[in-house]
């Protein structure tokens, strides 16, 4: 199939399991995949990317340094033409704690990535998709955003902070 043909998907966080579900699917409709990566995962998007063929490439990108976002979108354009779609799938989810027992740290990296990194990354594809003429931007959230779980606060938060981020398309109710 090829309803992605001459479209590019930048997929963050694109070796984990939805991720890494993401980036093949967009690739079997057609579209070339950008696969965002840490450093970390790096050398499994590599090998990722080198099994899709030529309309697949492995990117270095922390969502949460605002360089990487530059680097991964001037790699797209550079590589592909344009960027067209962007899946904010980078995420983590904080062990199971009480609010009390939960590390400031800890707090502040899971909405460094959930949040603060979807954030850093509209602000950063939007040029790109105003220069191929539009785009689509997935925000990937999780059903804790719609209802709570007493041991997972940052996670949960985070979700329901990353539902604002598209005020135009909030999910209508009643």
């Amino acid at each position: 199939m090829s309803r992605f043909k001459n479209q590019t998907a930048l997929v963050t966080g694109g070796t984990g399991g939805l991720g890494e579900s993401h980036v093949r699917s967009y690739h079997a409709e057609g579209a070339n995949v950008v696969i965002g990566s840490t450093a970390g995962s790096l050398s499994k998007a590599t090998r990722l990317a080198a099994e899709l063929g030529g309309r697949a490439l492995a990117v270095r990108l922390d969502v949460a340094r605002e360089d990487d976002w530059t680097t991964a979108v001037a790699a797209a354009e550079h590589t592909f033409g344009t960027l067209t779609i962007l899946v904010n799938n980078a995420g983590v989810q904080n062990p199971a704690t009480t609010i009390e027992s939960t590390d400031r740290a800890l707090w502040d990296r899971t909405f460094t990535i959930n949040v603060t990194g979807q954030y850093l990354g509209i602000r950063a594809v939007t040029p790109a998709m105003r220069r191929a003429g539009g785009g689509v931007i997935v925000n990937i959230g999780s059903t804790m955003a719609y209802g709570g779980s007493a041991r997972y606060a940052s996670y949960v938060a985070s979700k329901w902070a990353t539902r604002g981020l598209n005020p135009e398309r909030r999910p209508r109710t009643g």
